[in-house]
């Protein structure tokens, strides 16, 4: 949200729904296989990282770089119920 200061076309939207999305996703953690948990964990850091494909703040498709790696791993580990649409 601090980031709308700087960008007033942050998808704001977006980026709640990704983090509530690793929310869910980091909850059942520990249940996941040793792969899983370092895609999960990659997606998760990739998303934290502003400077990635398309800086996250600077840019209108700035999460759409970070919605693509989310999905990717959502699929892998079978959780496509909770792949976000763009």
């Amino acid at each position: 949200e601090l980031a709308l200061s700087v960008n007033e076309f942050l998808d704001i939207a977006t980026a709640k729904r990704i983090a509530d999305v690793l929310a869910i996703v980091m909850k059942d953690y520990d249940q996941h296989t040793p792969q899983h948990r370092a895609w999960i964990a990659g997606a998760a850091r990739y998303f934290i990282q502003d400077r990635d494909v398309e800086p996250d703040t600077l840019s209108v498709v700035g999460l759409d770089d970070d919605v693509a790696v989310l999905n990717y791993v959502l699929d892998q580990i079978g959780r496509t119920d909770l792949v976000i649409e763009l």
